[in-house]
């Protein structure tokens, strides 16, 4: 009669083991990219950056520091979001991980209550993709990863999700092209070591930088990268609004058309006023 008890007890601090250990990685992980962004990891591994290295930009701008939104961010704030909650049930991995993202960005901005949050979340843990490649599983682990850091009570079900997938075999298949600065970085969280050779496209370094950080060449390298990015109206420039201080031309939330261009306009405005996703709390 006492084996049932007993085998209770052994789930419920098997449950608890797990979810320590779901902790445990978190903080390390967060640890490890703390250090490769200061180790410069992608510019170490690209010669394109390299060579950047030793010719940094005289026009780069100083890092932004958080302010409060001004009255016509809060206004593109609530209209991305809005726009974003109309969107269809994301398809495949990357608009998953954009949704997650967007909702992450939504609550950080005060927009999506604590209880709407909770159930918005666990519905998308239990329904997202698999991804089919390294560039769609490095969009998903970023806010699986801030889920398990900042708000623990989700990390054994993002801790689930991530457990399913084939890690090393994705980072095998290296990243989309142009995509490689932001893969690296996504799939470093896990402790995946995926060597880049390419210096990346605006849009790699823009989500890298939102998300991670960037400082010295990886910063100059997203500049540059930006700058001649000649379609820089939209979520694009918000974002670099958001990393170089720059103000965009046009309507603030133009060609914001899709749950990605969303997620990226909330992600924008979220660093603008609170630093960078993946910052501790």
């Amino acid at each position: 009669m006492d084996e049932p008890e007993n085998d209770g007890n052994w789930v419920k601090a098997r449950s608890s083991l797990v979810w320590i250990a779901a902790l445990v990685v978190a903080f390390a992980s967060v640890w490890w990219i703390e250090k490769q962004t200061r180790l410069e990891l992608i510019a170490k591994t690209a010669p394109a950056q390299a060579q950047a290295q030793a010719m940094a930009s005289a026009d780069l701008p100083p890092q932004p520091a958080p302010r409060p939104l001004t009255v016509p961010e809060v206004e593109a704030a609530s209209s991305a979001w809005a726009a974003t909650e109309r969107e269809a049930a994301p398809a495949t991995a990357w608009d998953a991980g954009s949704a997650l993202v967007a909702v992450i960005s939504a609550r950080r901005l005060e927009l999506l209550q604590e209880a709407a949050f909770d159930q918005r979340v666990t519905l998308a843990l239990a329904t997202l993709p698999t991804p089919q490649d390294a560039t769609d599983a490095a969009r998903l682990l970023v806010p699986l990863h801030v889920l398990a850091w900042r708000y623990p009570k989700h990390a054994d079900a993002a801790g689930g999700v991530v457990a399913k997938w084939d890690l090393p075999q994705l980072a095998a298949q290296g990243a989309r092209p142009g995509w490689g600065p932001y893969t690296s970085r996504a799939l470093a969280l896990m402790g995946q070591d995926m060597r880049t050779q390419e210096a990346g496209t605006a849009d790699a370094w823009l989500l890298a930088g939102l998300e991670f950080g960037l400082t010295g060449t990886s910063r100059d390298m997203a500049w540059r990268a930006w700058k001649q990015d000649t379609a820089r109206g939209g979520p694009s420039a918000i974002a670099g609004q958001a990393l170089f201080g720059v103000s965009p031309s046009g309507a603030a939330a133009a060609g914001a058309s899709n749950l990605s261009n969303h997620a990226v306009v909330l992600e924008s405005l979220a660093f603008i006023a609170h630093g960078r996703l993946l910052a501790p709390r």
